[in-house]
């Protein structure tokens, strides 16, 4: 993954809600690329590439919408804490200029929780590192490689 958007063309016709997608696999399957596409994601100064700017995915499995709602929500906070340590979405570091912090996408906030604890297993991250939106959704798993800055 780390090659690919080395590449222009791919970077040229990715999306934000491709790269959301990307996150869903990493959390399901533990690839440990979640450190890496959450940098890739914040290195898009673009406006499309606001978290609050991915469109809403309205996929059909309950589960899968639960988890994706979570981890745009995890990915606001992820871009936030890279902001409030000076880094910005251009890649310049200025711990001088405060940046306008990200929002979560409203459609993120519409979403309840599953109704039957989803456990997933997780080898790279501790315990610790789980958020509250993926929490508060009944899904037992430790995200903090999102917040990782490779």
């Amino acid at each position: 993954m780390d090659q690919l958007t080395e590449i222009p063309l791919f970077v040229m016709r990715d999306t934000p809600l491709r790269s959301l997608y990307r996150l869903y696999e990493d959390f399901c399957t533990n690839l440990t690329i979640m450190g890496f596409e959450s940098q890739y994601f914040f290195l898009h100064p673009e406006k499309r590439w606001q978290v609050f700017e991915i469109p809403d995915p309205c996929d059909f499995d309950i589960t899968r919408y639960t988890i994706l709602a979570s981890l745009a929500e995890a990915l606001a906070d992820a871009c936030n804490r890279r902001l409030q340590f000076g880094l910005h979405r251009d890649g310049k570091i200025d711990r001088n200029k405060v940046a306008k912090l990200e929002k979560a996408p409203l459609w993120a906030s519409r979403v309840g929780p599953l109704p039957e604890r989803l456990f997933l297993s997780d080898s790279h991250s501790s315990k610790s590192g789980a958020t509250i939106a993926v929490e508060r959704r009944n899904i037992s798993v430790a995200i903090g490689e999102i917040y990782r800055t490779p």
